[in-house]
């Protein structure tokens, strides 16, 4: 009972490694996606053009995936 106790405790306090950076990502794509609904579906009220937040929450993944991939080819390539 005493080693569950200790593995229990051992893995709740290191659980922030893997939770905080989920929550930054999180947070970025959120911001991501707002940033761009409020642009293109507020400001400028594309009429006839449609565009939802869900829409543009791909779009900011998208742009994650490829910045990502690209900087790790940028790297790759520079050594």
């Amino acid at each position: 009972m005493l080693l569950i106790k200790k593995v229990l405790l051992r893995l709740f306090l290191w659980s922030w490694v893997l939770s905080l950076p989920i929550t930054l990502l999180g947070g970025y794509l959120s911001y991501q996606t707002w940033q761009h609904y409020q642009t293109f579906s507020v400001r400028y009220d594309p009429n006839p053009a449609n565009t939802t937040l869900s829409g543009d929450a791909l779009t900011a993944i998208g742009n994650l995936r490829r910045k990502t991939l690209s900087a790790i080819e940028r790297y790759i390539n520079d050594r």
